[in-house]
This record gives C-alpha cells, sequence and structure tokens, in this order.
C-alpha cells in the first residue's frame, strides 16, 4: 500500500475510533469478564493491523459481501462500509455482542452471536464474497484446521478468506527464547477452577507460524493466493538492539511479527 493511501486509512481509522469510544464508557464486562475501557477500544482501533486488513480487502475483493469474523469493535469493518461501499456483517461470541459489539451494530452493521468452537457460523452456504478473521485465530481453543474448515462452505467459489494472526515464529519470539524467555502467554498465578476445569486467563491461549497457518489453510480446502508477514508497527524503541531487529524482520521473509494470508476457495 501506498505512504499516502496507508496515512488516509489511519486517519479515518482514528477519527472512527474515537467516536466509537463514547459508546463504552460504562465498562462493559466481556466473556473472560475483563473491562473494555474507551482507551482500549481508541488503541485497538488505530492497531497497525487494520490497515493491512482495509488493504487486503480492496485488494483481493471488489467490493461484494464480506462477513468479519471476530467484529469486535468493527472500526475497519466500518471503514469498509461506508467509505468503500462494502456489504458488511459480522459475527462474535455470545457473551461479546454487548461488550464488544456496539459500534459497529450503531453503524449498521449486522452481527450475530456465534461460539466458534461449538457452532456453525450461522450463515448459509456460499453467502460471501470474503470472509476477515482478523487477529481470531490465536484466541480460540480449537485448531486453525477446524476453525478455517467452518468458514469454507460459507464462501461463493473463488471467494476469500483474509487471515491476520500473530506470528510466533517471528525474530523477535526467536531472540526471547534464546534469551531463555518464553514468548507465551503466562497462566495466571491465581487459582481459577469452573466445574474442576482450569480457567484459560491468557488472552492467546495458542500462537501459530506461518508453516502452520499455510497447511491449516491447504487441509481445509484453500489454495493459497498469498502469504506474508509484516512489522506489527514502526520501531519506537531507540535502542539499537530494537532498530537492528525491526531491520532484520523487515527483511527476512515470514520472521516479521504479523501473518497475512489471502486464501482462495
Amino acid at each position: 500500500m501506498k505512504p499516502d493511501t496507508k496515512n488516509k486509512h489511519i486517519k479515518i481509522l482514528k477519527k472512527f475510533a474515537s467516536e466509537a469510544a463514547e459508546l463504552y464508557s460504562d465498562y462493559p464486562l466481556d466473556y473472560k469478564e475483563r473491562p473494555v475501557t474507551p482507551q482500549a477500544v481508541i488503541d485497538t482501533g488505530v492497531d497497525y493491523h487494520n490497515p493491512n486488513v482495509i488493504e487486503a480487502a480492496l485488494k483481493n475483493t471488489v467490493g461484494g459481501k464480506v462477513l468479519d469474523l471476530g467484529i469486535a469493535y468493527g472500526i475497519y469493518a466500518v471503514v469498509l462500509k461506508q467509505v468503500y461501499n462494502y456489504e458488511v456483517y459480522g459475527v462474535d461470541h455470545p457473551a461479546n455482542i454487548n461488550a464488544y459489539c456496539r459500534y459497529p451494530i450503531q453503524q449498521g452493521i449486522q452481527v450475530l452471536p456465534c461460539d466458534l468452537h461449538f457452532e456453525k457460523i450461522p450463515y448459509p452456504d456460499n453467502t460471501f464474497d470474503a470472509v476477515i478473521a482478523s487477529e481470531v485465530v490465536e484466541h480460540l481453543l480449537i485448531s486453525p484446521k477446524a476453525f478455517f474448515s467452518k468458514i469454507y462452505p460459507i464462501l461463493r467459489p473463488g471467494g476469500k478468506l483474509i487471515v491476520t494472526t500473530p506470528n510466533f515464529s517471528s525474530l523477535r519470539n526467536i531472540f526471547q527464547i534464546i534469551r531463555g524467555i518464553n514468548p507465551s502467554g503466562h497462566f495466571s498465578d491465581e487459582e481459577f477452577e469452573n466445574d474442576k476445569t482450569p480457567f484459560d486467563s491468557r488472552v492467546h491461549p495458542r500462537e501459530y507460524t506461518v508453516k502452520e497457518i499455510t497447511l491449516s489453510l491447504c487441509n481445509s480446502g484453500f489454495k493459497i493466493a498469498k502469504i506474508q508477514t509484516r512489522l506489527n508497527a514502526p520501531a519506537k524503541n531507540s535502542k539499537w538492539r530494537a532498530k537492528l531487529l525491526n531491520f532484520a524482520m523487515s527483511i527476512i521473509p515470514y520472521y516479521n511479527e504479523k501473518i497475512i494470508t489471502i486464501g482462495t476457495k
């Protein structure tokens, strides 16, 4: 994406994120009983992966009917609807509809409840020209193949699946492991018990490598149209180590921090 176009999208995302934040002033609780703050909405809305999602949608679909799985605050979904005239729909966890999805619903996007662990996606087969699953797979307690297999039927022939997810095999994680630091999320030190099943309080139960995402897509019936990795954001740390690491990630394929994959049905 050209810098001017990316800057345009970042500016729009900031505007929409600020509008959205006003709807969360009562700090609603999500499905893990974590409060959703207005600042969290703003921070998530301007996250660096959002322009990448918009770019992927514009390059791989020309308008059409799009489903955003795990739509949450729906900032980039609203951009696609209002700025680029996509017909956008959303799905999120039933317990998160009120906590997360107020803004896209207010902006006229239909958001249906669905627990992706146990339920089929609530749309007929061959419905969508594109499905976006941005920053979703790493939150699930099912495999990427099981998740992608739920998506495949609802895409029209030739439809695109746009996936973004953290890259567990990024150079940053590799260097952490070399230093003896585990890049995986920590379990809470507190004791949680739900019907004698330990409660997983981690934000990301599991992150994946480029190879895992690629194989999971292929094993679910998709053809790989594109796969790449990108930095989360430009380095703000002035330390030479951080600058060197970001430079190394920018020039070595598949070792950046974010996986962006396009699968075709």
